[in-house]
């Protein structure tokens, strides 16, 4: 039951009493809450048999820039696997217009956060690891987000029928500039867990990127974005106070499991360089992360196809 304050219940009751008078949709729970607002799940009841059955509607709790700001981001990414999908839906009540002003909508994502995968991994001791294939897997969706903010995929006139159409985020030929979208507010708690697909998720599911109320354009936002994921990567693989002090000593006893792939470990921790003419590119990121998700390390138990699978069912299938 997630927990909410006087302004988030208040927000909440709101936008359960306008979706009352709007037949098409049936309220379901409250998805989230925090400093952006409230997120309610509703069951769309016309959506198409592929499309999209369930509904997160994100309401602030005071009237702010980062509505529209959000909806402005989102916009382009329709068409990214990896960034939550910006929905268009038709409203027939009175309350038609405040909710198109004042509402983020979009797919509704069932498997939780990397905030929550990481709090299930660590409520026992020993603190539960990720095994090097997941981080691999991780890793990659990762850097595809960022590829998706830098290079938006697929057409700016038409809309994805259903999440099978959504495309891989990749780097076009050429010398098409980037686009300058740093998200702001790229941490665990903003990457969210979908579901397995045939091409680049089949063992480990999807994430997608979310929020985006603090989002920009400036100047070195790929490399922002880079630095932000790294700051996940390290989290994910680091207990200590300080990540900074993964460049210095990666040998640390802070690293959580001694089998850690150094090659990842490498790569993470130069994401995190404090000149960002030190980080690694996109494109180089894309090249030494795609051929490490066939690594199997055949010595280590917990790289088992069978342990990543109840691994993944336990704390993200089947976490409640």
């Amino acid at each position: 039951m997630e927990y909410l304050g006087e302004r988030e219940q208040t927000a909440a009751s709101r936008l359960q009493e306008y979706f009352e008078n709007e037949p098409g949709f049936a309220f379901e729970k409250v998805a989230g809450s925090g400093g952006f607002g409230v997120t309610l799940c509703f069951r769309n009841k016309n959506a198409d048999p592929n499309g999209h059955r369930m509904i997160a509607v994100k309401a602030p709790t005071w009237e702010n820039e980062d509505v529209p700001r959000e909806r402005q981001s989102l916009r382009p990414l329709v068409w990214a696997q990896h960034s939550v999908t910006l929905l268009a839906v038709q409203f027939e009540s009175e309350n038609a217009e405040w909710l198109k002003k004042n509402t983020i909508i979009t797919e509704y994502l069932e498997n939780g956060t990397l905030s929550s995968l990481k709090r299930r991994l660590g409520g026992g001791y020993p603190r539960r690891k990720l095994p090097n294939r997941v981080l691999w897997a991780i890793f990659l969706c990762l850097v595809r987000g960022c590829v998706g903010l830098a290079y938006p995929p697929g057409s700016r006139t038409k809309l994805p029928r259903n999440p099978r159409d959504q495309l891989l985020e990749t780097i076009p030929d050429g010398n098409r500039p980037p686009r300058e979208l740093y998200h702001g507010d790229l941490h665990e708690a903003n990457i969210m867990i979908g579901d397995f697909e045939p091409r680049e998720h089949r063992n480990f599911p999807v994430l997608k990127f979310i929020d985006f109320g603090l989002s920009s354009e400036k100047e070195d936002a790929v490399s922002g974005n880079i630095m932000d994921i790294g700051q996940v990567m390290c989290n994910l693989m680091w207990s200590g106070w300080d990540i900074s002090d993964l460049i210095i000593d990666k040998n640390s006893a802070n690293i959580l499991d001694p089998n850690l792939d150094d090659e990842l470990l490498d790569w993470a921790t130069q994401c995190i360089e404090d000149d960002p003419a030190d980080r690694p590119s996109l494109s180089a990121l894309l090249s030494a992360i795609r051929p490490n998700l066939q690594k199997t390390y055949p010595n280590i138990p917990e790289e088992s196809d069978r342990f990543i699978s109840e691994l993944i069912q336990r704390n993200i299938l089947d976490a409640e």
